[in-house]
């Protein structure tokens, strides 16, 4: 039996390569890419000390950057909680103007939530395990068809779902695991797998 193992954030290849007993195992750097990769690290500093309020703060940052550095196709913002997806999808959604395209019109019928109905007529959606299943995919096709111009997800879209992006948005580098925990920083291999997905641009907030 042959075994094709590939990950694109595993750092102890070697182990892996000794588990499934194989003599070599190879690495491709990011020399291989077809496309460069870009990153820009946008820092808006932090002073304060409620960081509820620097993160809904960095919500008002993102339409600005979708214009700078989207060239009008497809961007994915990665969020740190499923309610946030929705607050700023809507947000988004206010100030953009809708597209011609007919289609939106008819795929916004398709789905039961009035916030994803709303967001969708103007080319914006957001992805989040609460979401209905049936929504989750129609969101997911719709913008393989390229007709979503910014989805606001949360992490969980990076993993086991493939929808190449233009522009990918890291919307802060720390997020809130509860009261016990407070804000934490995001592990390196979560951020990895978020810009994954990306065709050309990675975009990251810090404090």
């Amino acid at each position: 039996m042959r075994i094709c193992a590939v990950s694109a954030t595993a750092p102890n290849i070697s182990d892996i390569a000794s588990f499934l007993d194989v003599k070599e195992a190879f690495y491709f750097d990011d020399s291989y890419r077809p496309v460069e990769l870009k990153t820009h690290v946008v820092g808006l500093g932090y002073k304060g000390k409620n960081q509820y309020l620097f993160d809904k703060n960095l919500d008002r940052h993102v339409p600005e950057l979708l214009d700078r550095f989207s060239d009008g196709k497809p961007s994915i913002v990665f969020c740190h909680s499923k309610k946030d997806t929705e607050r700023l999808a809507s947000d988004i959604a206010s100030r953009f103007t809708p597209p011609t395209h007919s289609l939106l019109e008819d795929i916004s019928t398709k789905t039961n939530s009035g916030v994803l109905q709303k967001c969708l007529k103007r080319g914006i959606a957001f992805h989040h395990a609460g979401m209905d299943a049936d929504n989750r995919r129609l969101v997911e096709h719709t913008f393989s068809k390229g007709l979503i111009k910014c989805l606001c997800a949360t992490s969980t879209l990076a993993v086991g779902v493939n929808l190449p992006a233009h522009l990918v948005i890291i919307k802060g580098t720390s997020a809130y695991r509860g009261a016990s925990m407070g804000h934490v920083d995001i592990d390196i291999g979560t951020i990895l797998q978020m810009i994954g997905t990306v065709e050309n641009l990675c975009l990251f907030f810090f404090e």
